[in-house]
Order: structure tokens, then C-alpha cells, then sequence
């Protein structure tokens, strides 16, 4: 009773002060770069800390939390002055020159962008190969993906789709340059991309969402498979930080769980594609051996069962789909509506940390 209710007070007080915070930090610049330096500090402190000494138990445990606390909220931080999240209010009070500035200016001040400037030049000599002058190909390879994210994430904040040109410059376009292992090429990119969730967000939605999903089979297994990168990278450096070991170094993402990931995440979207023009489909848990031959929905059931990233995604279109007076009038709302809901129910009983946003979902419902 009312430990319960001081719980949720606290709760409810923290997530007023994160909100707060957010919107005084991105006002201006310059509170912007201060929060944002703030952070970075605390969180080069909380590693050195761990680093060098042997702490274990409890206070390793609340170390790591705070670290993990402190890395979530520069990412949230970052991504309202990017792109402020559209039912908040705030994305309607900046016009299109006020958007563009604050994403230059995050972008700006990212460790991604001054870690370029501190590298060396580009030289366009040599028949303009992009050639880094005196720089081996892991230089010619990081400022390339470092180029792709930089540019994904401006695309992500003028809600432009994703193109070609972008997939192959964070690819590196090893179809054509065989002189790199595709190990190192992937290590790369999933660290990168990691690193920068916004950029792995904005590739999820590009195969996901109806506004923004591309035609091209070719464009769309890049795009899953920049996603699975940055999915198996997270996994490496979890495993790696259980283990106490240092999460940039030693994580060899193999060829085939790429693939297989890749796979999967490619079918919930053609997945999520069909079920727009279906007028029902059912969810359902009660799976055993083979599904190839089930129902839309099962498969999907399925997969959202398997992957978390497919249930992400599938949040990302069910969220398109629902947040608009329009669906509530299709003829396909009464059969579709019931299996959203009843997907929703079982992406919150297998994945908890999908749990709010699929709880935000169901709450447009009503």
C-alpha cells in the first residue's frame, strides 16, 4: 500500500526531473555542451574507476548501473536535440532552420565529429579516390563508417529516408573492395553503430515503418544487416562488461550469426508489410516445429518471440500504424486491432525491456 505509492512517487519524480532536465539542456548551446561534457566526465570517471580498481559485489554492481543510467541519458539528450520526439510538443515549436541548427550542433559537438577533425585530411588526388594521405585502410575504413553515421543521423532528423549511397558508405562497399577482411569491416561498423543508437534507430526504421520503407530487397537486407551489426556488437560488449573485460577490445563479430540475424529481421519486416493488407491476422504463443507453413500472424508471433529486435521493430509499425483517427475507421480495425493488442501482450511477457513503449502502444487504444 503505501510503500507501493512512495515507490511510484519516486518513480514519477525521477522521470519529471530526467524531462526537465532534457528540455533545459538542449534551450541552448551552450547548456547543451555543459551537460553533455558533464556527462561525458562522469562517465569516463565511473570506467577509470572500475578499471583500476577491484571492486566487486554491490558496489561494482551500483557502479555499473550508474554508468549504464549516465550513457542512457546522453543518448536521450542527444536525440531530443536531434530530433525532438513528435508527440512531445517541442518537434512543432522549431521550424525547419531551427531543426537543421540544433542537429548541427549535437552532431557537432559528438565525439564521432571531433574525432574526424583530429584525424588526418582526405586528399582528392590520385584521380580523387578518398584516399587517406599517409593513413592505412582501418583509417580509410573509420572515416568512412564515421562519414555514413554522421550523415544518417542528419537524415534522421529531416525525416529523410535512407538511400543507397548512405548503405553503401557505412558498408564500406565490400562488394567491391576485397583487400579487407569482412570481420574487420563488421567490427567496425557494429561498434560504431553501437555506439550510436540513433543511427542503428533510424536503419530499423527505414525497414519497418510504411513512410520510409524502401521498394529495393537489395537496400532492405543492408539495412538488416547494418542492424544486425550493431545488434550482435551490443550482445559481444554485454558479455564482455558480465566478464569484467574491456568492451572495445577483442569482440569478433562472426560472419554467420550476421546472416542469420539479418534474416530474421528482414522477414518481420516483409512480415509487418503484409499485414497492411490483410484485415486480420492472431497472434498466438502456442508454437511447436516448424512455422513456414503457418499464418502471417503466427510467423510473426514467432520471430517477435525469437528476436527482440524484430519486436522493436515491430513496436516502431505498430505504433505508425495505431497513433492516427484514420485506423479506428479502416475496415481492417476490428480484425487487426485484437491481433496488435494480443502481440503486444506477448512482446511484454518475453522481452521487459520492450515493456514501456509496447504499454505506450496499447494506451492509444484507449
Amino acid at each position: 500500500g503505501k510503500a507501493s505509492a512512495d515507490e511510484l512517487n519516486v518513480v514519477n519524480s525521477a522521470e519529471t526531473i530526467v524531462n526537465d532536465l532534457k528540455r533545459q539542456s538542449t534551450t541552448t548551446a551552450y547548456t547543451y555542451i555543459y551537460v553533455m561534457e558533464l556527462l561525458e566526465e562522469l562517465i569516463s570517471k565511473s570506467k577509470m574507476k572500475a578499471s583500476a580498481s577491484a571492486l566487486k559485489g554491490p558496489q561494482a554492481l551500483g557502479l555499473a548501473r550508474a554508468t549504464h543510467k549516465w550513457e542512457r541519458l546522453r543518448e536521450d539528450i542527444m536525440e531530443h536535440m536531434i530530433k525532438p520526439a513528435e508527440d512531445s510538443g517541442a518537434l512543432s515549436s522549431f521550424n525547419p532552420l531551427s531543426r537543421k541548427r540544433r542537429a548541427d550542433l549535437a552532431l557537432t559537438a559528438s565525439e564521432i565529429y571531433q574525432r574526424q577533425r583530429r584525424r588526418v585530411r582526405i586528399s582528392n588526388s590520385a584521380g580523387g579516390d578518398g584516399v587517406v594521405d599517409g593513413g592505412s585502410k582501418s583509417d580509410q575504413l573509420g572515416y568512412s563508417v564515421e562519414s555514413g553515421v554522421i550523415e544518417a543521423l542528419k537524415k534522421y532528423s529531416r525525416n529523410t529516408t535512407v538511400d543507397e549511397a548512405l548503405l553503401d558508405q557505412l558498408l564500406y562497399n565490400p562488394y567491391t573492395d576485397k583487400s579487407m577482411a569482412p570481420e574487420q569491416i563488421q567490427n567496425k561498423l557494429g561498434g560504431l553503430l553501437y555506439n550510436h543508437a540513433l543511427a542503428t534507430e533510424y536503419l530499423l526504421r527505414s525497414l519497418f515503418l510504411k513512410k520510409s520503407r524502401s521498394k529495393s530487397d537489395e537496400m532492405r537486407l543492408k539495412c538488416s544487416k547494418l542492424i544486425s551489426m550493431s545488434v550482435l556488437s551490443a550482445q559481444k560488449a554485454l558479455e564482455s562488461r558480465a566478464r569484467g573485460e574491456d568492451a572495445s577490445t577483442g569482440n569478433v563479430i562472426e560472419v554467420d550469426p550476421i546472416a542469420s540475424l539479418s534474416k530474421m529481421v528482414l522477414e518481420g519486416s516483409k512480415l509487418c508489410e503484409q499485414i497492411e493488407n490483410v484485415v486480420n491476422f492472431v497472434a498466438t504463443e502456442d508454437l511447436s516445429g516448424d512455422t513456414s507453413t503457418s499464418s502471417v500472424g503466427a510467423k510473426l508471433s514467432n520471430l517477435c518471440i525469437k528476436c527482440s529486435t524484430v519486436a522493436q521493430g515491430f513496436l516502431l509499425w505498430a505504433r505508425e500504424r495505431t497513433n492516427n483517427n484514420e485506423f479506428a475507421n479502416t475496415a481492417a480495425y476490428p480484425g487487426t486491432a485484437p491481433g496488435i493488442l494480443s502481440l503486444l501482450r506477448i512482446i511484454v511477457n518475453h522481452h521487459p525491456l520492450l515493456r514501456g513503449s509496447a504499454i505506450d502502444i496499447a494506451l492509444l487504444f484507449l
